[in-house]
């Protein structure tokens, strides 16, 4: 998993039919980008984010206006927040602080949601794979029950290390 932040890759996630996440990430750069897919009975969200360098920008339907880019003071998340990408963060699954965690619970989760799973989120078990060249290929992480519910299990695909990533700013009349 350290690799990821020596190359750039393609990342997809998914949890059940609910969540994808694409994403093209160049960690040597410090770019990439995000496009989240959350499906319901009767809806679905895609929210898109761009990082460039200290920069990051978000697109959430409903809340910023069509064809405009939301630009985020990171310094003013809470901590913890999980929006995907971040400066420091280039995996939305931020896979290697999963893999050498042993206290902070299940990453990318924020500490009400951990707290659901009860005495289940200390013992979390997940099947890594990898590729020809020894390179972390697949994460699947099996997530406990929450309120007596199964929930699905979060996989994680890393393909097309050495890619190359385009990532620009938005147009300055495009950002907000």
């Amino acid at each position: 998993a350290a690799a990821l932040g020596n190359t750039s890759f393609k990342v997809t996630m998914t949890s059940g039919p609910a969540l994808k996440v694409t994403g093209l990430m160049d960690a040597p750069g410090g770019k990439g980008t995000a496009e989240l897919v959350a499906t319901g009975t009767s809806t679905e969200i895609t929210v898109k984010t761009l990082l460039i360098g200290e920069d990051l920008y978000v697109q959430v339907p409903g809340v910023t206006k069509d064809n405009t880019w939301t630009h985020v003071d990171v310094s003013r998340l809470p901590q913890g927040a999980n929006v995907g990408l971040r400066p420091g963060q280039i995996d939305p699954a931020n896979t290697a602080n999963l893999l050498r965690s042993t206290t902070n619970g299940i990453t990318g989760l924020n500490q009400a949601t951990i707290d659901t799973y009860g005495a289940a989120a200390q013992d979390v078990p997940f099947t890594a794979g990898l590729d020809e060249q020894g390179r972390l290929s697949a994460l699947t992480i099996q997530l406990p029950p929450a309120n007596g519910k199964q929930t699905q299990p979060l996989e994680v695909l890393y393909t097309e290390y050495g890619i190359a990533v385009t990532a620009e700013p938005p147009a300055p009349n495009q950002i907000i």
